[in-house]
């Protein structure tokens, strides 16, 4: 946790919080205009509903998006918008590369 840089930090909330946050809002505009409801999937992780070491922001911000997840589904449930997000476990990527050489 003492590692992480703000700049770290700020990039894994603009991407993980933010970016679904602003895809969530565009896609519901569109539906309510449109009239006829829809679904809503966002991607999270495995990583929002549990905890460990050396990822405390990627973390953080998973746990944020399931948050956004479950109040954006009760907030467009009146348009007849569904909203859910798939949490995949983990996956062999560099950021997983990284973590487990540390």
């Amino acid at each position: 946790m003492i590692e992480i840089s703000a700049d770290d930090w700020d990039k894994t909330f603009a991407i993980n919080m933010r970016g679904v946050f602003l895809c969530y809002r565009e896609a519901a505009k569109i539906m309510i205009e449109q009239g006829k409801g829809g679904k809503i999937i966002g991607a999270c992780s495995t990583a929002g509903y549990s905890s460990h070491t050396m990822a405390a922001y990627y973390i953080a911000s998973k746990w944020g998006v399931r948050g956004l997840t479950q109040a954006t589904a009760l907030d467009l449930a009146k348009f007849n918008i569904k909203v859910n997000a798939y949490c995949p476990g983990i996956t062999e990527t560099d950021m997983m590369q990284s973590i487990n050489e540390i």
